[in-house]
């Protein structure tokens, strides 16, 4: 058996542990219910829309947001991880797999109820394909190189500095897109904070190299698709425009009243993205009810962070998936779509962790 051969055998052999490793991944939707079969609420077609027309988003977007969405969450369940366990013990392959099984819910979801948006399709499609080379080759590097040296000691200064980082990463990915985060800033403190000497200092050097060559990598990448973004889709917008059924007594933090209407309803500027969740909560826990957000009146995504156990809580609720949190079992994830006219019952109802709201 010449080199060749050996290295193709040991790759077809890695990749089918792999395969096996992500089979809780493909592993059926909690609810049996196929997404296409499922009751999603749409905009009437006579509906008054009250949201200016610059200020709608496309109906299908509640949906296709989940996504680009899941990888912030990935790396949020990757900080948590690494907080405890070295970083090439997590489960990139099923990560992927969790990607585009999500797409393909989303998918069967959209595809007979809206007309193709196909912009929003081809940022999937090259999102999800950067991201399946990304997780791919660090897996492929941390199941080897990672896993050898972690087993020679414990957590260097690089691996907290590592998990800190992605915290960090988190935490901007809320408000603003992945790629204007400052890779190079985090190289430098990487360099400058964790010093030249430590314990387990094979572990720690390779650190050094796999860090500093992800972050030039993420920086080159993201400066080219943030310019090639901004120029097809331009700035996004950072608030969202609701319509809902009175003013609330307290508003909650970052929002506006725009409108007034004789029956007592209003249209509200709340903002968008992570913050949404929140300023939905605060109105929903004072009785205010949504009638029309970013020019809907459909059907809005949200999910749930639940152990598996306890899924009858979302009996009665079109669950468009259901996803195993790999690294937190029991914990899995629920995505359901309710009608915008039943968002704040549902939030004030439900008792589980809300992950996130889909804000089109």
């Amino acid at each position: 058996m010449n080199l060749k051969t050996a290295a193709l055998i040991g790759t077809l052999i890695y990749l089918l542990l792999l395969t096996v490793r992500a089979y809780a991944v493909l592993s059926p939707n909690a609810f049996s219910t196929n997404p296409r079969d499922l009751n999603i609420a749409q905009t009437p077609p006579d509906a008054q829309i009250l949201t200016p027309e610059k200020m709608r988003r496309a109906p299908d977007n509640t949906f296709l947001t989940f996504p680009e969405w899941f990888l912030v969450f990935s790396p949020d369940e990757m900080a948590r991880f690494m907080e405890t366990r070295p970083s090439s013990a997590f489960p990139y392959w099923g990560h992927i797999m969790q990607f585009w099984q999500g797409y393909r819910a989303m998918f069967d979801v959209v595809r007979d109820r809206y007309p193709l948006n196909a912009d929003y399709h081809t940022m999937i499609a090259v999102i999800g394909a950067s991201t399946t080379i990304e997780y791919g080759m660090v897996g492929i590097y941390e199941n080897a190189v990672g896993a050898l040296t972690s087993s020679l000691g414990g957590l260097t200064a690089e691996d907290r500095f590592y998990a800190e980082s992605e915290r960090r990463y988190v935490d901007f990915l809320k408000v603003a897109p992945w790629y204007r985060f400052d890779y190079l800033g985090e190289l430098k403190t990487m360099w400058m904070t964790t010093g030249v000497i430590g314990t387990n200092p094979i572990r720690k050097w390779e650190r050094k190299y796999f860090l500093t060559t992800m972050y030039l990598a993420k920086a080159i990448y993201g400066f080219a698709l943030g310019k090639a973004s901004e120029s097809a889709y331009g700035v996004e917008s950072e608030v969202t425009s609701v319509v809902v059924d009175r003013v609330p007594e307290r508003m909650p933090e970052k929002s506006e009243v725009v409108e007034r209407y004789p029956d007592g309803s209003a249209r509200m500027l709340l903002p968008r993205y992570a913050a949404f969740a929140d300023a939905a909560r605060a109105l929903a826990a004072q009785g205010v009810n949504f009638r029309e957000i970013a020019g809907n009146q459909g059907a809005i995504m949200l999910s749930y962070l639940a152990p598996a156990s306890d899924k009858s809580v979302f009996a009665g609720y079109p669950v468009v998936l259901t996803q195993p949190i790999l690294t937190q079992r029991p914990l899995e994830r629920f995505a359901l779509a309710v009608p915008i006219p039943e968002l704040a019952a549902t939030l004030r109802t439900v008792k589980a962790r809300l992950e996130h709201v889909y804000d089109f």
